[in-house]
C-alpha cells in the first residue's frame, strides 16, 4: 500500500486537493476529524487535555471550550506544546487504526490528509508527500476574517 501525505497552509486550497482524490475514489485519512474525534467528552484525549490543562478549559457542558484553547496555545508556546503532547499520541493512534483497515482491504494507495505533516515528522513514514501552496495574494484572499 502506497501512503500519500496531503500538507498545505491555512486556505492554500488542501480541502480542494483532498476532495480530488476522493473523487477519484482514493481513501482520504482525514487527520482533522480524527483528532476531532480523539478530543470529544470522554476520549482518551479529551482526557489528556483536561489533565495537561486542568477543568478551566471546559465548557459548562463540560465540552472542550476550544476557542479558549486556541487563544491559549496560539499566544503560549508552553501551551501549544502541551497540547500537543496531550493530543499527538490519541491523533496517531486514530492514524495508524485507520492505516491498517485501509491496508487490510488491500487499498492500494491512501492519503494522509495532515496538517502538521512536516512539523510532527510523519512525514518520514509517508511514501510520498503532496503539498499544496499558492501565492500570498491569493491566500490571503481566501482565508477566514
Amino acid at each position: 500500500m502506497r501512503v500519500v501525505g496531503l500538507t498545505g497552509g491555512i486556505a492554500c486550497g488542501k480541502s480542494t486537493a483532498s476532495q480530488q482524490f476522493i473523487d477519484l475514489g482514493v481513501p482520504l485519512i482525514d487527520c482533522d476529524k480524527i483528532s476531532h474525534n480523539a478530543t470529544r467528552k470522554g476520549a482518551w484525549g479529551y482526557r489528556r487535555i483536561v489533565k495537561a490543562f486542568g477543568r478551566d478549559i471546559l465548557t459548562n457542558d463540560g465540552d472542550i471550550n476550544r476557542p479558549l484553547l486556541g487563544r491559549l496555545v496560539f499566544t503560549d508556546a508552553a501551551a501549544r506544546r502541551r497540547l500537543n503532547q496531550a493530543t499527538h499520541l490519541p491523533v496517531a493512534a486514530g492514524i495508524l487504526k485507520q492505516l491498517l483497515a485501509h491496508w487490510l482491504r488491500c487499498e492500494p494507495l491512501v492519503v494522509v490528509d495532515m496538517p502538521l505533516l512536516f512539523e510532527t515528522g510523519v512525514y518520514k513514514y509517508v511514501n510520498d508527500v503532496v503539498l499544496v501552496a499558492c501565492s500570498a495574494q491569493l491566500q490571503s484572499s481566501a482565508a477566514p476574517a
